[in-house]
Parts: C-alpha cells; structure tokens; sequence
C-alpha cells in the first residue's frame, strides 16, 4: 500500500474521488529498479500495471534475426534466434502493460528499465475484484487506460518509418473474429491492419489489389475455402504470405495448408495470444506453427539430408515463376519437412 497522496499528484489520476484514489492506494507497491532490468518479457503472464513516477522505460519486441540462418528443426519447433527492437518508451507520468486490464492478460511485448527507474506497480487481481464490486469505477479506469493507449498509437504511426510497418489483410467470415484480432495486431506500432474480407473469393479480390505483406485467412469461409484461397493468393500476389486460422490442430489440415502454399498455421483458440508473433516471424521469411502443433513429435528429427534423399511428389516442385535449380534450393524448407512424414498423417 502507498499513500493516496501519491497518486494524486499525476494528472493522470485526475477525475477520480477521494475513496477511489485510496482504494488504488490499497492494490499498488512503489517499486525501484536498475538499468537493465526486464518488468516482463513478451509472452509473459501480466499480473501487474505499471505507472512511471521516475526514470525510463523500453518498450521491445522480439523480431527473428535474419541473419541467423535456421536448420529444419527450428523452422518446425518455431524456435527462432530472435533479437530485441525498441518500438516505443514510457517517462515519468505514462502507464504501461495495459494489457494487464485485457484477457488474456499477456503481453505482446517487452518492457525493460533504461535507467534507474521507479514505478507504481498495481496488482492485477486487486483491480480485477475492485471493478467487479464498483462497475463505474472500473469503466472509468479503463477509458483512461484506452485513451492513453489510443494516443500512444497515433504518436508511433506519426513518427513510424512506413517502410518498417508489416501490413496485414484478415480473411474470416465472423465479424467479431476480425474485429478482435485486428485489435490485437493494430495496438502494434509496427503492424498495420489494411483490409479485412468476410468471404473467399472478396479475399483473393482485395489481397490482390492492397499487396498486404500477410493474409491471415479463415480455413472456412463461404464462397470459397481458405485452402482454395490460399492458392489463388499464391498465384495473383505471390509476394503476400498466408497464414491459415483453424479450429482443427490435426496433421491433415496442417498438411493442406501448406500444400497449397501457406507460410504459417494458427489454431484459433490460441489466436489471440500468437498472432503478433506469427505475423512477425511470417513477414520475416520463416514459418510459424501454433505452439499447440508444433510440440507434435511427428515434426521432429528431420535434416537435410534426409530431405534431400527423398522423392518428391509434384506439388511440391514450385511454380515457373520461381528459381529452379534445385528442389531443395527452390522449395520451402517446410513443404519438404512435412513431406517427410506425409505417410504418417491420419
């Protein structure tokens, strides 16, 4: 517990009566750190708010290092050398790990101390039974969180290098689906959202005429499926990458998916705590397989040589378009791993 006092001295506290700053005075610890200390990793589980009285704070993002070239097994096991970028940093008077207040509650990002720093530090849980028992309370909380989260956005995008930003299209035909994982991919300063489709033929349309970097596309669409659609994006914009969002987690959809050219496979329940990452690693030039799938043993164990050594069915000779002079050289690394197994599948 710290003194209301404290908290009432932030303009960002403004609003708030006597009894609600002494109720957060009750849920928050005032915490000192050194330089170089790490709040929370991205991935992390948020059980904290943070509100910055003193010093500097980074916020990063782990992007793969392209300079690091992968084996087989990392491509499949997703473990990728990876290497920290500052998108954003948090002064004296800002709040940050915002997506404490936000099931799931886990971050999309990293928040390290440049300097000696001291924060407010408000228990997640506390907040949580606090707003459940006073509503209002809690919605203006909130609205102030969303609001300096909203203004934070706009000055990244302003001050952004365009070249930087990943654009993405969203392929689903439920709305709520789109609109959450474009809430999701947008409080990202280095994704931008262009489009979204509720169909599959209106997808390959309007992927072909934006050019997004990544098409995150619903296997099950009206109209046309995504596997279907997926193919067509590979033939009218081979430059965008695909990633396949799926209720199933089984090898055989997995299997058509990247047959028909996907870079990543995403299983919807784990969406929204993977979908940052899977963008980043796609538009990036590796593969990305929802953690759920990629802990299947039958993915595991492959080299080069065994690559190599087998015979390839057609559909994994790549298009005319694309460099010939050796399957090995010229197909994805992916689409041959997973060949390795195809008699394995259900």
């Amino acid at each position: 517990m710290i003194s209301p006092e404290l908290i009432r001295r932030y303009p960002f506290f403004s609003g708030l009566n006597f009894d609600q700053i002494t109720t957060l005075a009750i849920t928050a610890d005032e915490v000192t750190v050194e330089s170089g200390y790490y709040f929370f990793h991205e991935g992390d589980k948020l059980r904290e708010l943070f509100f910055v009285m003193d010093g500097k704070v980074d916020i990063t993002v782990g992007v793969p290092d392209r300079n690091h070239v992968q084996n087989v097994n990392e491509q499949i096991m997703g473990n990728f050398i990876k290497k920290d970028v500052t998108v954003s940093n948090v002064g004296p008077g800002q709040l940050f790990a915002w997506s404490a207040l936000i099931p799931p509650h886990v971050s999309t990002a990293g928040a390290k101390a440049v300097i000696p720093t001291r924060v407010l530090a408000f228990d997640n849980e506390d907040l949580f039974k606090i707003f459940q028992e006073d509503r209002n309370f809690g919605y203006l909380m909130l609205q102030k969180v969303a609001s300096v989260t909203r203004q934070r956005l706009r000055d990244m995008q302003i001050h952004a290098d365009p070249a930087m930003s990943i654009t993405v299209f969203l392929a689903d035909d439920h709305a709520i689906v789109r609109d959450g994982l474009r809430y999701l991919l947008e409080a990202q300063p280095d994704i931008e959202v262009i489009g979204d489709a509720a169909d599959g033929r209106e997808t390959v349309r309007l992927v072909a005429q934006l050019k997004p970097d990544v098409a995150i596309v619903d296997i099950t669409m009206p109209e046309l499926n995504g596997i279907d659609a997926t193919l067509q994006i590979r033939d009218v914009c081979p430059a965008t990458e695909v990633i396949i969002l799926s209720m199933h987690a089984n090898t055989r959809h997995i299997a058509r998916a990247l047959q028909a050219g996907a870079q990543g496979y995403l299983v919807k329940e784990s969406a929204g705590i993977e979908v940052v990452k899977a963008v980043r690693t796609v538009s990036a030039g590796h593969h990305y397989l929802s953690q759920s799938v990629s802990a299947n043993e039958r993915f595991c164990n492959l080299s080069w040589r065994a690559i190599q050594a087998q015979k390839l069915p057609k559909f994994l000779i790549c298009r005319p378009k694309r460099s010939r002079a050796t399957v090995a050289d010229s197909c994805t690394s992916w689409k041959l791993a997973i060949y390795l197994r195809w008699s394995d599948l259900p």
